[in-house]
C-alpha cells in the first residue's frame, strides 16, 4: 500500500516543494556561476530597487489591465459565446464550429504571441492590410504608446 503513495509524494515533492527553495535568489544578488550558496545576502534591496523604479507604476498600471482583461474577456466572452453556439439547430454546423472554435487551444500561446507580433510589425500582414483598408497608419502597433495594443496580446 505505501508504494502506491511513493509516485504521488515525489511528484508533489519535486513539482511543489522543490521550486520553493529558489524563493531564496528574490533575497540575494544571485548569479548562476555562484549558486544558492555562493551569492550575497541582500535581504529587501531587490524589492526596494523594484518598487522605487521609475517604470514601477506603469508595469503595475499594465498587469491590472491585463488580469482585468482576462478576467473579462476570457471568461465572459466564452460564456457568451457557448450560449450562442447552444441556440444553433443544426448538429453538424454546431459540432463543425465547436472544433475549429477549440483547435486554437492546442497551439501554444508562444506560437500565436510570435505570429501576432509578426502580423502587427510595420511590414506585417495585418499592418498592411489595415493600411490598404480603412487608411490606417503604417506603423508597429505593438510599440505605439497612444494604443497599448500588447494588452489585448
Amino acid at each position: 500500500v505505501y508504494a502506491l503513495f511513493i509516485p504521488g509524494f515525489l511528484f508533489i515533492l519535486i513539482l511543489h516543494y522543490v521550486p520553493m527553495f529558489g524563493l531564496v535568489m528574490a533575497f540575494q544578488d544571485f548569479t548562476v556561476r555562484k549558486g544558492y550558496f555562493g551569492s550575497p545576502f541582500v535581504g529587501l534591496d531587490n524589492f526596494i530597487r523594484l518598487f522605487t523604479a521609475d517604470e514601477f507604476p506603469r508595469a503595475l498600471r499594465n498587469t491590472v489591465v491585463i488580469a482585468l482583461l482576462k478576467a473579462t474577456i476570457g471568461f465572459i466572452m466564452p460564456i457568451i459565446f457557448a450560449f450562442l453556439l447552444s441556440m444553433l439547430r443544426s448538429k453538424k454546423y454546431k459540432r463543425s464550429v465547436q472544433t475549429r472554435s477549440y483547435m486554437p487551444n492546442f497551439i501554444a500561446a508562444v506560437i500565436v504571441a510570435t505570429l501576432l507580433t509578426e502580423f502587427l510589425n510595420k511590414d506585417g500582414n495585418l499592418t498592411m492590410l489595415l493600411a490598404n483598408l480603412i487608411g490606417a497608419e503604417n506603423q508597429n502597433w505593438l510599440a505605439n504608446k497612444n494604443l497599448p495594443v500588447f494588452w489585448i496580446i
